[in-house]
């Protein structure tokens, strides 16, 4: 009478509350936090509760009276609440922010910036002048 009770047998349950991230490998946990459990199995039990007279013969009984009770047999579970985690195996990573790069392998450049140049090779010339001037004086 006025009990609250769960059985789990053979789950595989979990919950997150309230977390960002999670990452988890092969793992096996269990977490119970500010919990009040009661686990019976393959229990006789008899009880008395306010009673005159009582007889039971080659019975198996249970009785919870007002109780919170949680049982879990053979489960794998996994609780977490408010965390944040981050979990990275076997990872190659690369990661560039605000970044100004160059890269230059194996170039062959030429960059003339602004420039005056005369450049003569292997060159034959020749120049003659020929001035004539005739001058007379009155």
């Amino acid at each position: 009478m006025n009990s609250r009770s769960q059985s789990i047998v053979n789950s595989r349950s979990q919950s997150i509350v309230n977390s960002r991230s999670q990452s988890i490998v092969n793992s096996r946990s269990q977490s119970i936090v500010n919990s009040r459990s009661q686990s019976i199995v393959n229990s006789r039990s008899q009880s008395k509760v306010n009673s005159r007279s009582q007889c039971i013969v080659n019975s198996r009984s249970q009785s919870i009276v007002n109780s919170r009770s949680q049982s879990i047999v053979n489960s794998r579970s996994q609780s977490i609440v408010n965390s944040r985690s981050q979990s990275i195996v076997n990872s190659r990573s690369q990661s560039i922010v605000n970044s100004r790069s160059q890269s230059i392998v194996n170039s062959r450049s030429q960059s003339r910036v602004n420039s005056r140049s005369q450049s003569i090779v292997n060159s034959r010339s020749q120049s003659s002048e020929l001035q004539v001037s005739v001058y007379s004086e009155l």
